[in-house]
């Protein structure tokens, strides 16, 4: 019976001295659960889902002799598939 109160007296004495620890314990976790949300959020639909786009289909090309051809488009547009 008495254990209890002086369980309880203790934990009371050294919680200022162990929430402090345990703070700087937990905090770089949650730092890096944060971290880490905000970048499958920032990911896009497409990338959590693994959704897979067609890039290029039914392409015609000519290339003339004596003209420059480039070959422009955004970032995944398949530009190096069709080479």
């Amino acid at each position: 019976m008495l254990l209890l109160p002086l369980f309880m007296l203790l934990l009371l004495l050294l919680l200022p001295l162990l929430l402090p620890l345990l703070l700087l314990l937990l905090l770089p976790l949650l730092l890096l659960l944060l971290m880490l949300l905000l970048l499958l959020l920032s990911l896009g639909r497409n990338h959590l889902m693994a959704v897979r786009q067609v890039a290029v289909e039914d392409l015609s090309l000519n290339f003339y002799e004596g003209q420059i051809t480039s070959f422009l488009g955004h970032n995944g547009a398949g530009k190096t598939t069709t080479m």
